[in-house]
């Protein structure tokens, strides 16, 4: 269950708060008024892969130009 994971990983939230409020979780950062977008990305594409080289911000081909 939800509640079960939120209690069993409460030291690895890698800075952020968890809150449980019913309907859904709330994922907090413990930095107020900074931007913040929390994502879980499942995938089966290789970790070497392009489009996996650019979501951890490597840029693999000198068409990047962004």
């Amino acid at each position: 269950t939800p509640d079960s994971i939120l209690q069993q990983d409460v030291e690895h939230h890698a800075g952020f708060h968890i809150e449980d409020l019913a309907s859904c979780t709330l994922i907090r950062h413990v930095f107020k008024g900074t931007s913040t977008f929390v994502l879980t990305l499942i995938t089966n594409a290789p970790s070497n892969s392009l489009i996996m080289e650019k979501l951890q911000g490597h840029s693999g081909t000198s068409e990047d130009k962004d």
